[in-house]
């Protein structure tokens, strides 16, 4: 697999540009060319690396997924994912993996989940992984986002939104 951002990570740059070229208020302040820059050149030299390590961890999700291994862990390399996934413009895949976090979410240490649902978040965050460019970040938002509140709201959980 390339180690090159893919196009949504490179449309954060003119995201970026916008927001430091917008006046008012602390926004205004804190965030200038010289500051953007900065964090642009920063971004690329840890792009690759990051990019590794949220391959690994959806290697290792994957794993535990299939084993039906421990939920809570499960949980927290969502968590991880979804953290470090948007930052290098895999939007698609910090969804799928906030879906899993959402569902996941104040679960105790013996809560038994629903694997088939559990499976098939992980499977579309593997394939938005693969797939960067083909996975549109508003179809895989949805489809997670009506699949885990179905099942919250068969469990009798609070369904909210999960920040998705």
């Amino acid at each position: 697999m390339s180690t090159a951002l893919p196009d949504s990570a490179k449309s954060r740059d003119a995201l970026f540009k916008d927001i430091a070229g917008r006046a008012g208020g602390a926004r205004g302040a804190l965030i200038n060319a010289r500051v953007l820059s900065r964090a642009q050149a920063n971004l690329e030299i840890v792009a690759p690396e990051a990019l590794h390590e949220v391959r690994e961890a959806v290697k290792r999700l994957t794993a535990l997924c299939e084993a039906r291994g421990s939920a809570q862990q499960i949980w927290g390399i969502a968590h991880d994912i979804r953290g470090v996934a948007g930052a290098v413009g895999l939007d698609a895949v910090g969804v799928a993996a906030g879906a899993l976090r959402w569902y996941g979410l104040d679960t105790p240490v013996d809560f038994k989940p629903n694997w088939e649902l559990v499976e098939a978040l992980a499977s579309m965050l593997a394939h938005a992984l693969q797939h960067p460019d083909q996975t549109p970040v508003d179809t895989i938002s949805k489809a997670c986002r009506d699949a885990v509140t179905k099942q919250l709201v068969r469990e009798g959980r609070p369904a909210g939104d999960g920040g998705l």
